[in-house]
């Protein structure tokens, strides 16, 4: 069995190569890392499962860790999205704010 860890492995961008640009906006910038930690954790999780599911067929005994690390995986990808979540409300409920002291 190969590892697919190691299939799934892609080389980073190299220096002269094209780079992701942030957003100037800090909370912007906050929501893509995070909506990129987010989708690495699905990443992470897809990849666990397949692991697991291979290594059940096998030794089912085996699993059971790959299974807890995709568990924590999925776990942390969704808190990842309600930071995001709440963020975006914090701003929302900001801008009313200043709007209304506009007023």
């Amino acid at each position: 069995m190969t590892d697919p860890m190691i299939e799934t492995c892609e080389a980073a961008p190299e220096a002269g190569g094209t780079r992701q640009q942030w957003p100037e906006d800090p909370i912007e910038m906050m929501n893509e890392m995070m909506r990129e930690q987010a989708n690495q954790l699905n990443v992470l999780f897809n990849d666990m499962l397949e692991v697991s599911v291979q290594a059940f067929k096998e030794a089912p005994l085996t699993a059971q860790p790959y299974l807890r690390l995709a568990l924590r995986a999925n776990a942390n990808a969704r808190s990842s999205m309600e930071a995001i979540a709440r963020a975006y409300r914090a701003r929302a409920i900001s801008e009313r704010m200043a709007a209304t002291a506009k007023k």
